[in-house]
């Protein structure tokens, strides 16, 4: 079977600090400067791993971009993995480390440190919330007591960081630790 080259409804992300500069993502992901006049692929115009890239998140520093691929094993393809940039998409760092071959739904990141991510995970079967505080080079969960249900949304409180909202099948849930 084929693997799709992008997600049903693909991701994009505009940047907080630069309207003009927006990452899309499809099989590659895509980067404009101009508010969307122009579009250049990343990554010398290849794709991350093959995968359609399902969610995205920004910093405030333009140049550090989170991502994370569908696992197509389903359609005989890989795993999903997740990937890291700071130099605005030249180059992607697979951090996937010890992550879930999970869809991922979401990914927020801290607005006072670029470093620290979240990304949460549909499914079942595995932990749903992971937090990295070094640009993904390790992941812990942090899924807590939270139901083994599909987790689809992640938030963190612009004004008070240490507060982190989740969004999956049941409900809302707030962890201010």
């Amino acid at each position: 079977p084929e693997i799709p080259e992008e997600a049903f409804i693909a991701p994009y992300v505009v940047c907080p600090t630069n309207g003009n500069i927006i990452y899309a993502g499809s099989a590659a992901m895509a980067k404009t400067t101009d508010g969307g006049d122009n579009w250049t692929l990343t990554n010398n115009n290849s794709t991350l791993d093959g995968n359609p890239i399902l969610s995205i998140g920004v910093t405030h520093n333009p140049d550090v971009v989170y991502c994370a691929t569908a696992p197509t094993t389903i359609f005989g393809g890989t795993r999903g993995n997740f990937f890291v940039t700071i130099d605005g998409g030249q180059t992607w760092q697979n951090q996937t480390g010890m992550l879930p071959d999970r869809y991922p739904m979401d990914i927020a990141i801290d607005p006072t440190d670029e470093a620290t991510a979240y990304i949460v995970f549909s499914g079942f079967g595995s932990g749903h919330v992971f937090k990295t505080t070094d640009y993904g080079a390790t992941w812990n969960d942090i899924s807590g007591d939270l139901p083994d249900i599909p987790t689809n949304a992640v938030v963190v409180d612009p004004l008070y960081p240490n507060q982190i909202y989740v969004g999956n099948d049941f409900g809302v849930y707030v962890s201010t630790n």
